[in-house]
């Protein structure tokens, strides 16, 4: 069983949100949908049975677990998607940075270069 590793899962998770109160219901929620869901899949599960056997069963796990797999791989899709767009904004920023640094080497000097010279400390005695 998951049950008890997925709880404890669940609760680290929610044990870092703001509001406690809405980490105990949002803990509270994750559990009755485990339920919900063991309800489900046993009467399903002997449903198929009692019209089909043991083949019906297999073949009903076959395809569960075949939708499965298809949802993990368009979950992997379109985080590599994200990925990949984070990747390109990160490439523009470090561009805009180096333009900006670039101009900046012709010899204008920083607001916080101004204030570190050795000019304004010797006024500032």
């Amino acid at each position: 069983e998951t049950m008890s590793s997925m709880q404890k899962y669940a609760k680290h998770m929610y044990k870092s949100t703001p509001d406690p109160k809405r980490g105990r219901l949002m803990l509270k929620y994750q559990y009755a949908s485990v339920m919900i869901g063991v309800v489900f899949a046993f009467s399903v599960g002997g449903f198929v049975y009692q019209y089909h056997k043991i083949n019906g069963v297999a073949l009903f796990g076959i395809i569960i677990e075949s939708l499965s797999m298809l949802a993990l791989l368009v979950n992997f899709y379109l985080i590599k998607g994200e990925i990949t767009e984070e990747e390109d904004e990160d490439e523009e920023s470090v561009k805009e940075n180096d333009a900006v640094n670039h101009n900046n080497e012709g010899g204008v000097i920083l607001e916080q270069d101004a204030q570190s010279s050795p000019s304004n400390r010797s006024s500032d005695r």
